[in-house]
């Protein structure tokens, strides 16, 4: 809530507890193996919120994010020693906003737009107990933000990672 003061030229806030609030969501996931070496995977959540305010009014919760989730492919070589997962990030649109959020600098007072992130993640076992692997993260370079961060999204990115389990 704001104050109506200014701290070094932004909006001073107050946080207020709420008279009562309810959140549900859905949320799935699965995996279906189309051949022993391909499967086909993804996952989808979605959640809304309403908050009863003091005052008896009810608004959509605080930073309740959009539909979201992801859809990939996963090739496994027969012996289990490699894989390739393309998969595809995906996120709604979230135009339904608390009103704290429509003066909060973290979010687009219109909203945040949807956005589609393409990654390849891949990995090989070297041995029993060391795995190497290889992620590769928005190959389009699209820019984005999810739904309540400060934060862009990073550009293209890839990573290496060892996972030696003993």
């Amino acid at each position: 809530m704001l104050t109506g003061n200014t701290v070094g030229g932004l909006a001073e806030r107050r946080q207020e507890n709420a008279a009562s609030q309810i959140i549900g969501g859905i949320e799935f996931g699965g995996q279906w193996r189309v051949i022993p070496e391909l499967a086909l995977l993804g996952t989808a959540t979605w959640t809304q919120g309403d908050t009863t305010l003091n005052t008896g009014d009810v608004v959509p919760a605080d930073r309740i994010p959009p539909f979201n989730g992801i859809v990939g492919v996963r090739y496994e070589s027969p012996a289990g020693k490699f894989y390739v997962e393309p998969l595809l990030r995906y996120a709604g649109a979230q135009n339904r906003l608390a009103p704290n959020n429509r003066t909060d600098n973290r979010i687009n007072p219109n909203g945040t737009p949807g956005f589609f992130v393409f990654d390849v993640r891949a990995g090989m076992l070297v041995s029993e107990s060391l795995w190497l692997r290889l992620v590769a993260q928005n190959l389009t370079n699209n820019n984005y933000r999810e739904h309540g961060s400060s934060l862009d999204g990073l550009g293209t990115n890839i990573f290496f990672n060892v996972d030696y389990r003993y």
